[in-house]
């Protein structure tokens, strides 16, 4: 039996962590002893600029970055490219004629999925040695959301049913989940969590926790509350207690209705959960901040200077994101 274990949204509680999730530290480094965290600013020195300005993109859209086997892997229209964690020469992974979604990975593999249209709505595996995508046959998907543990592969179809597929053999499974079709949804521990932070148990094996539209550690799921229809987009991002409960604001929107944040790309560490925000910018622009809420109430932190940031990644040592101008760097969560 092969072991899953890396994917950019897929964290785990290692020793020492307090009841809080750490993510996977998938670049091949030790987990740093705890210290003054970095944002860019103050830690302008460590910064690495792994790949600049041959990435190749046409335009900056939101894509998708995970960490894992010696590289950063960078998803989004027409292809999914990677780079050593150490810098070096950018290469083509595979093409792709649509927008890129969801990228994650195990030990030997690749997955990823792109927005659903009429021509390609498919889940596609490839292994991280290259060679030619497979598509698993999954049907059609509701949103771009896939989850990934140690055996099974999960997504969600444009019904209300959860789907299973075993990484080894076998066919996928499903199970009754939600009551709406579009709905942010994360897999924790054995566990798929609806946006009340309720949910069924699933064939999960290991401590996994992997989001889409919300996150969760132990004893929380985090995401947006707002009424615009688009779970993801609008609204205060909120605390719930794991199994249901009150609602506490985190960081609150201009107006119930404001598109400042995109939480389907929430991820969460030891140090709080992160996010994009639209800086005081229209919706369909891009977004240009990323933030780290702390745990412990504190006030949002803006990690990079950037305009435009376009993806993320977070391991247990470091940052990664891509910005609007095809620069892709990286820094240490915590100062030298």
């Amino acid at each position: 039996m092969r072991s899953t274990y890396a994917t950019v949204t897929v964290a785990f509680c290692v020793a020492g962590c307090g009841g809080r999730i750490v993510s996977i530290g998938s670049d091949g480094g030790t987990v740093a002893p705890a210290s003054a965290t970095c944002t860019e600013s103050d830690c302008a020195s460590s910064v690495v600029v792994l790949a600049t300005g041959d990435i190749g993109f046409a335009a900056p859209v939101l894509g998708e970055l995970f960490v894992g086997g010696g590289y950063v892997y960078v998803g989004t229209k027409g292809a999914i490219a990677r780079v050593p964690v150490s810098g070096g020469s950018l290469e083509t992974f595979t093409s792709t004629s649509d927008q890129v979604a969801t990228i994650l990975a195990d030990d030997h593999d690749v997955y990823w999925t792109v927005l659903p249209n009429k021509n390609s709505s498919a889940i596609f595996r490839l292994s991280q040695t290259g060679g030619a995508p497979t598509s698993l046959g999954a049907p059609p998907v509701d949103t771009p959301a896939i989850f990934l543990d140690r055996t099974t592969l999960y997504w969600k179809n444009d019904t209300v049913m959860l789907n299973a597929l075993p990484l080894t053999e076998g066919s996928a499974t499903t199970m009754p989940f939600s009551r709406d079709a579009l709905s942010p949804m994360v897999l924790v521990d054995g566990h798929m969590l609806r946006a009340d932070c309720t949910g069924i148990d699933v064939p999960s094996t290991g401590t996994v926790v992997a989001g889409y539209g919300m996150v969760a550690d132990s004893s929380h799921c985090y995401e947006l509350h707002g009424d615009c229809g688009q779970p993801w987009a609008c609204g205060d991002v909120v605390s719930i207690p794991m199994g249901g409960g009150l609602e506490t604001v985190r960081v609150k929107a201009s107006s119930p209705s404001s598109q400042e944040f995109v939480t389907a790309r929430m991820m969460i560490d030891e140090l709080g959960f992160y996010l994009l925000k639209y800086d005081d910018r229209p919706h369909d622009a891009m977004p240009t901040v990323l933030l780290r809420v702390p745990f412990d109430g504190g006030s949002p932190v803006r990690l990079t200077d950037d305009a435009y940031v376009v993806a993320y990644a977070v391991t247990a040592n470091r940052i990664y994101w891509l910005t609007g101008s095809n620069d892709l760097k990286s820094m240490p969560k915590y100062k030298p």
